[in-house]
């Protein structure tokens, strides 16, 4: 009789095992040892059987193909898709940021090398040109009803300042202490303001009599340092009617100062250091007061107070 069998449960053999053992008489030691064999190859035969799939189950469900990305990395198909997209979205948007970046570069290096702006600044001359439709104003009569338009000033240069190397600020005065804050900030493509138009006129020589021509507009803050502080001018063209000399021999502020020396005499270099004062009664501290010789040499400083003008600039004055 077999000892095993491929299909019989593991308490039915073990119960023949037994049955085998009492009828044919076998030693009880080899009965243990048929038990253990057969225990072992009925552990054998129940992972095997656990491991194999059944015959008749049903197939996994199939699953999409799938295919390998740029960073080797698994993706689906609709996963791919999207990522094609977008890698073109990409490259469009660096192709036209390209385009653009090269179209601003040439043109801030033809300004840059070309000035543009040749027509909107300089000396006046017969050719000057200034728009038809610029409004002539006067500081003193300078209200809402300007703001925005076209408009053309005459003065005195007062103060100017650079601010880098496009941008310049002006103070133009007007009769008496009317006076306005000007900008001139050079554009992009070169005009109507370049920035040799802006650097030339940082550099006008101060009480210069000019023309300039510009856009009346609010200022973010009042402007300080300006009688007219509400409005500013936004500088379109500048003309130099009649320039001043580089150095004056008396400023403006100098002028309204009293006089510290009726003598005849020319006061000694150490004297004048002398009467600089800057304590706090001085008016306004840190201005030298001249002396009667330097008002007389300097007798065209006081037209500006009293709204007369010198000769050459009356004759700009004549022809508005």
């Amino acid at each position: 009789m077999p000892l095993t069998s491929s299909r019989v449960s593991g308490r039915d053999s073990l119960v023949n095992i037994e049955s085998l053992a009492i009828d044919s008489h076998l030693p009880t030691n080899d009965v243990s040892h048929e038990r253990t064999a057969l225990k072992t190859k009925i552990r054998k035969h129940h992972s095997i059987n656990m491991s194999e799939p059944a015959a008749n189950a049903p197939p996994p469900p199939s699953e999409p193909p799938v295919e390998a990305g740029e960073d080797g990395a698994s993706t689906s198909k609709k996963a791919a898709k999207k990522a094609e997209a977008k890698a073109k979205k990409e490259a469009e948007k660096a192709r036209r940021a390209a385009e653009r970046a090269a179209t601003t570069g040439a043109s801030s290096s033809a300004a840059a090398t070309e000035d543009l702006a040749t027509d909107n600044y300089g000396n006046e001359t017969a050719e000057t040109k200034f728009s038809a439709d610029a409004v002539d104003i006067h500081l003193k009569t300078l209200g809402e009803e300007h703001v925005g338009k076209l408009v053309q000033l005459r003065g005195w240069i007062q103060n100017s300042r650079m601010q880098g190397a496009k941008m310049v600020f002006v103070e133009i005065r007007e009769e008496g202490n009317w006076a306005i804050q000007g900008i001139a900030a050079a554009n992009p493509e070169g005009t109507p303001v370049s920035r040799q138009m802006a650097k030339w006129i940082g550099a006008v020589n101060l009480e210069s009599f000019v023309i300039v021509e510009g856009t009346i507009q609010k200022p973010l803050e009042d402007v300080k340092s300006c009688r007219v502080s509400k409005y500013e001018l936004h500088i379109l063209k500048f003309f130099i009617h009649a320039a001043a000399p580089a150095a004056l021999g008396l400023t403006l502020a100098a002028a309204n100062r009293p006089i510290a020396n009726f003598s005849d005499e020319e006061v000694p270099v150490e004297e004048g250091v002398e009467k600089l004062s800057l304590a706090p009664g001085a008016e306004p501290a840190g201005i030298p007061a001249a002396t009667m010789l330097t008002h007389l040499d300097n007798i065209s400083m006081y037209f500006y107070p009293l709204g007369l003008y010198p000769t050459v600039a009356n004759a700009a004055r004549s022809k508005a």
